[in-house]
């Protein structure tokens, strides 16, 4: 059979029938274009925020104390301008439970990541109680027990030196109980610690939103602000986080195409344009496929691994857009080989307490299976010689 192309094999029609019907299969798996949607209170919901040019609760909730508030563009029409000297608090009562919770919230910051400064977003009680934000080591935090009061402080987080910028949006999510405390940005588990000490139950009458007392302020518009009296699921936080994008211009992974060998995995992250910007959408939100599976294997979303040497594609399909990369997969020079290990290493020490499984893998660089590649190791010789 010719075609534009030129010659094409009964195999090669098979491959690329097989190619067509896999992108068919993601289109329908990747469903039609997203919606923005605010949430609505649930059951568990205690205090939910839309700020849409107003500090009232979805469910009438007021604040005991506003000032120095104002409003801007938001994730879901507009958001809270929290700035230099604000001051905005809640009632505590039935809007916030300091032994167990979630805290979710959409941020644009005016400050970059790496500022050497405290912006703190939500502060409930003093000596004891909890502080949410970045502290001046850039280390974006949940703390509980605070300056160990009651009990012993403790808390979690990750450093944000690097990938947050002034004016980009993030969501975030911190959940916290008598079993861990876990952070969350953009849709995905970042930080998370056992638990091992009690939480102290905070009940101070009101909960700051935007500083810590008068200082650390935020200094960020700040959007659809939800307190829960549970933690909220890896799903349902995700879930919050892709609500926002009401529309997904283009889809791209990365890294783009990469070489592996034989059984190695290799990782692909998943980013949209979207109106906020170039955001990540987590790799378990897409649909994941691969032209070829007996050269590719798809592990999990964004998760592949070389099955024998040849080319495939990997694709990925989110909300109607789909994106793609190629994977070469090459066979090693040489096959692995198994080695005895000494009797010395294998044999435990007499009176030894613990017996630790190790496993010793010595990688040897070569271009043709003889002769040590020298430009990668850094020594010139033989494997024969080497070994």
């Amino acid at each position: 059979m010719m075609n534009g192309f030129g010659r094409c094999t009964g195999r090669k029609r098979v491959a690329l029938l097989s190619l067509f019907l896999a992108i068919e299969v993601l289109f329908l798996l990747s469903g039609g274009e997203a919606r923005a949607q605010e949430h609505e209170p649930d059951p568990n919901t205690l205090l939910l925020l839309h700020f849409n040019d107003a500090l009232t609760g979805a469910e009438g909730e007021t604040p005991t104390a506003a000032s120095g508030i104002s409003y801007a563009a938001g994730v879901f029409g507009r958001g809270v301008e929290l700035g230099a000297n604000n001051q905005l608090s809640y009632p505590s009562a039935g809007n916030i439970d300091s032994t167990e919770g979630t805290l979710e919230f959409w941020i644009q910051p005016h400050w970059e990541g790496n500022d050497g400064q405290n912006h703190f977003v939500l502060r409930f009680g003093w000596d004891g109680g909890m502080l949410f934000g970045k502290d001046g080591g850039n280390f974006w935090r949940i703390i509980l027990n605070r300056y160990g009061v009651g009990n012993p402080e403790i808390g979690t987080g990750l450093y944000v030196t690097e990938e947050w910028h002034a004016e980009e949006w993030h969501h975030c999510a911190f959940t916290w109980n008598a079993s861990r405390l876990q952070v969350y940005i953009d849709g995905r588990l970042r930080a998370s610690r056992q638990v091992t000490v009690p939480l102290n139950a905070v009940s101070d009458a009101t909960f700051q939103i935007g500083a810590d007392g008068s200082q650390s302020f935020v200094n960020a518009v700040l959007d659809e602000l939800r307190i829960s009296d549970i933690e909220r699921s890896a799903e349902e936080i995700e879930a919050s986080y892709l609500a926002a994008f009401s529309a997904i211009d283009s889809l791209a992974i990365e890294p783009g195409d990469v070489e592996i060998y034989e059984t190695w995995h290799q990782s692909f992250r998943l980013f949209a344009d979207t109106p906020l910007g170039r955001v990540e959408i987590p790799a378990s939100a897409a649909s994941w496929v691969s032209s070829d599976s007996g050269v590719v294997r798809v592990d999990e979303p964004g998760r592949v691994t070389g099955i024998r040497a040849g080319l495939a594609t990997i694709w990925a399909a989110y909300e109607g857009k789909t994106a793609s990369a190629q994977v070469r997969v090459v066979a090693p020079v040489l096959p692995p080989e198994v080695e005895a290990i000494d009797p010395f290493l294998a044999t435990p020490a007499s009176g030894a307490r613990y017996e630790m499984p190790v496993v010793i893998l010595q990688f040897l660089p070569t271009l043709d299976g003889v002769n040590i590649d020298a430009q990668t190791a850094d020594w010139s010789g033989t494997i024969a010689q080497l070994k």
